[in-house]
């Protein structure tokens, strides 16, 4: 093995039991006799896996002596913390779970692992490292006691600092898990994503890299194959043979896929960041990292993953659960029915005011992709509503005024089309909202020009240039008051100064 490993208070059978785990064939099954491991014979093993799925007595009986033999002969190496990082995690890591429970013997040597293993090392790109998100937080601890006087800077920044000790946190624990051989769950939807857990296989976040943009001419999915197609047909001059289909808002043009693929990652920490900013606070915790795809890929050949952690939300249902936006029709209000309950089960003052928050957002964002299954409903203790959680927010900022049926459709006809939807107006207290953010605008508009700026993004200033022209929008649509409306012919800022509507009642 190439290391000493010493045995305090050693048993008869410490040193066959130790070199039989050490030299094992990745899906030996072991039972114990008179404390000395033994492997299963075939019938046996037959019997271990349908009592696994069963849990039958000899299932129970046969893990259970497993993992006191595995914990009792761990707890007795000797040595300093390096040591037993290599017997641990080199020779002990790739232990199938059909041995033993490797959640306790991991919790167990949690803190020992926590300080020996090279997360940085084995998992980050060396440019961005554990210590980054560690003075990050020290960052904003140190601007939480130059704000101290200002409670509204001071309240900003101590989110800002919770939220970067807790990203640490959940992001250490699932580097851990994926270095120990936890692999993520594939997540649902059009793009490549992946669902990681914590050591007692719990999901804590979901992972988007860069290369599983569903908009990318990459990407696998439906929407990437579409990607190509418009892709090639553009190459080669025909693109007339799809016009009609983009006319109606079946297929999206050339240009979007070519400026929204592979940004997605982008988008989806931008959303949080602006989040945040307002004060609004729907969108989870959301950061961008590099990660070496070889601690969850089959495929090594692949280079380093640049993607978007989003964390997870405790007590959290799909919205369509309640309520579909897809379906609402502005027209026929009166037949609007909410899927399997009504709207009175969640149309609460709070609920009003998070939905104001979550039009405003979203208006910011210029997000086309906001239907029922990208947002969520977050529960308390007693099952009731406390609040809306903002998710998958990778297709938005578009660069470009959308002129496209389509585009209006599910951008700019948003704002009115959900106030319609509860049949109201944005709130008093939602337009001092707004009136903030609209004295911001430049700033929050270079934030997302920075943004992609760093990330070497073609038309970062017309991105910033399009959130100024929403978020114009947003103000506008606020103080001209109403309760249905429908924006038309807004193509510049000097039609957006003269707003004409349409009054559907």
């Amino acid at each position: 093995m190439g290391i000493k490993i010493n045995i305090i208070n050693k048993t008869t059978f410490d040193d066959y039991n130790l070199s039989l785990l050490l030299n094992r064939d990745k899906n030996t099954v072991f039972k114990v006799e008179n404390n000395k491991l033994k492997e299963l014979n075939l019938f046996e093993k037959i019997k271990y896996i349908v009592g696994k799925k069963l849990s039958s007595n000899f299932y129970k009986e046969t893990q259970g002596d497993l993992n006191k033999l595995i914990t009792s002969l761990i707890s007795r190496i000797d040595g300093d913390d390096a040591t037993i990082k290599k017997i641990f995690l080199i020779q002990l890591k790739s232990l199938s779970s059909n041995i033993f429970d490797r959640s306790k013997i991991q919790k167990k040597h949690l803190d020992i692992l926590e300080k020996t293993i090279d997360l940085d090392q084995n998992i980050l790109t060396s440019k961005q490292r554990i210590q980054d998100f560690e003075s990050k937080i020290d960052f904003f601890k140190a601007k939480k006691e130059l704000c101290k006087n200002d409670k509204l800077l001071l309240k900003y920044f101590e989110k800002l600092f919770l939220d970067e000790k807790k990203f640490l946190s959940v992001l250490k624990t699932a580097l851990l898990a994926l270095h120990l051989g936890i692999k993520p769950l594939s997540g649902s939807g059009c793009c490549s994503s992946y669902i990681l857990k914590d050591l007692s296989n719990k999901n804590i976040a979901i992972f988007k890299p860069k290369s599983g943009d569903s908009l990318s001419n990459k990407s696998t999915s439906i929407t990437g194959k579409i990607a190509r197609l418009v892709k090639f047909l553009s190459l080669n001059k025909i693109e007339f043979l799809i016009n009609p289909f983009i006319k109606m808002g079946a297929i999206w043009p050339q240009r979007f896929y070519e400026n929204m693929g592979g940004k997605a990652f982008i988008a989806e920490s931008l959303c949080y960041d602006i989040s945040n900013y307002t004060k609004i606070n729907l969108v989870p915790i959301t950061k961008i990292i590099k990660i070496d795809p070889k601690i969850y890929k089959n495929d090594k050949a692949e280079n380093i993953e640049e993607g978007s952690i989003q964390l997870f939300e405790e007590k959290v249902e799909d919205a369509n659960k309640y309520l579909d936006l897809e379906k609402f029709y502005r027209k026929r209000l009166k037949d609007y029915f909410l899927k399997d309950k009504k709207l009175k089960e969640i149309d609460n003052e709070n609920f009003l005011k998070r939905f104001d928050d979550f039009v405003i957002l979203n208006v910011i964002f210029g997000n086309f992709d906001a239907h029922s299954e990208n947002w969520l409903i977050q529960k308390d203790e007693n099952n009731a509503f406390k609040d809306i959680v903002l998710i998958d927010g990778g297709i938005s900022s578009y660069p470009f005024f959308p002129s496209e049926k389509r585009e209006v459709r599910k951008l700019y006809a948003f704002a009115n089309k959900n106030l319609a939807f509860v049949n109201r107006k944005f709130s008093t207290k939602a337009k001092n909202k707004i009136y903030h953010i609209y004295k911001k605008r430049f700033y929050i508009a270079k934030l997302v020009e920075k943004k992609y700026e760093a990330y070497s993004c073609k038309y970062a200033k017309q991105r910033a240039d399009q959130t100024l022209e929403r978020i114009s929008t947003l103000y506008h649509l606020a103080i001209q008051d109403r309760d249905i409306c429908e924006l038309k012919d807004f193509k510049t800022q000097d039609q957006m100064d003269k707003l004409k509507f349409t009054f559907n009642f």
